[in-house]
């Protein structure tokens, strides 16, 4: 079988009858870093419009269920950790920094990792460019009793719970997995052992491999085994005569 290789683009492998996989930097990775653009700049678009259009503490509508507000929040995301700006900058840099190394640790990530980091990777730019130009956060959409929050915050929790999800979805793949792998070890076992499909009777087996033997006690009390014929056998016996040589002691042969 041949054995699989992770390397970089344009690294060719040394080692024969290995299967090169390229593992794509994430600067080509066109359709993260397109998710990545289309947050960002979303959520960059919609609080700049915020601050254009609306002041500060106000409410489109007025009243009701959803409104768009016009809030700024100094801490992290849904008003946690206020005042906290320099430490949520770091934290910022840290958390980025960890959704790279979950890329880089993927040999080819897929469509649903891809579309989770994406989604985060545009949120927590979009927020830390805030944090770092403006010193605060700008949050918008209020719904009901929900701390107010953006559109990155949206994108990052939305991205976290598909991540979570993925990590659960791939322990389970892991455990069944193992389960089957251990289900054949006993299949191939049992049949083995004869109790699966092959019925191997290896419960009784037979130590002579099919070669019957009679029992002593059958030779006793059945047919006797022949035995070459020997004369002195014969002659012990009073079996044998033969014509006027050897006869009976008290035989007459007629003549006085």
């Amino acid at each position: 079988m041949p054995q699989h290789e992770v390397q970089k683009a344009g690294v060719p492998s040394k080692k024969p009858g290995t299967v090169t996989i390229l593992r794509r930097p994430i600067y080509k990775d066109w359709v993260l870093l397109q998710l990545l653009a289309i947050v960002f700049l979303a959520d960059q678009f919609t609080k700049w419009l915020v601050r254009e259009f609306l002041e500060l503490r106000e409410s489109v509508p007025s009243e009701g269920f959803f409104r768009l507000t016009h809030t700024f929040n100094s801490g992290s995301a849904f008003g946690l950790f206020r005042d906290q700006n320099f430490s949520l900058i770091l934290v910022s840099v840290v958390g980025i920094t960890i959704l790279y190394l979950i890329y880089r640790s993927q040999r080819q990530p897929g469509n649903l990792l891809r579309l989770s980091l994406g989604l985060q990777f545009g949120g927590a730019a979009g927020n830390l460019l805030d944090r770092v130009r403006l010193g605060h956060v700008t949050d918008f959409v209020d719904v009901g009793s929900w701390p107010i929050f953006n559109l990155a915050d949206a994108s990052i929790v939305i991205g976290l719970s598909l991540l979570a999800w993925m990590f659960l979805i791939s322990d389970g793949s892991k455990s069944n997995r193992a389960k089957s792998s251990a289900g054949s070890k006993n299949a191939a076992v049992e049949t083995i052992a004869g109790v699966g499909a092959a019925e191997i009777p290896v419960n009784d087996p037979d130590p002579n491999f099919g070669i019957t033997e009679e029992p002593e006690s059958s030779l006793r009390s059945g047919a006797e085994i022949s035995e070459p014929d020997d004369p002195k056998n014969h002659l012990e016996s009073g079996e044998i005569r033969e014509s006027g040589e050897l006869g009976d002691p008290g035989h007459s042969d007629g003549r006085e």
